[in-house]
């Protein structure tokens, strides 16, 4: 299963959107982060991937 890659300026474009989730899945304190971003751990998705709606936009990023 893969999903889609979104660019940086289709994520801009989204920003406001109820239906986007942004999730940092950078470990520690990062300097920067996303407006409106959620950080998880990505080696405990099984614990909070469910709380994410499927049917919503889902932004994952590690960089």
């Amino acid at each position: 299963m893969s999903a889609p890659l979104m660019e940086n300026h289709q994520l801009y474009e989204e920003m406001g959107n109820p239906d986007l989730n942004i999730i940092d899945l950078r470990g520690g304190e990062p300097e920067e982060i996303i407006k409106g971003a959620v950080q998880e751990a990505p080696k405990k998705a099984e614990t909070w991937m469910e709380k994410y709606n499927r049917d919503e936009i889902i932004v994952l990023y590690c960089a």
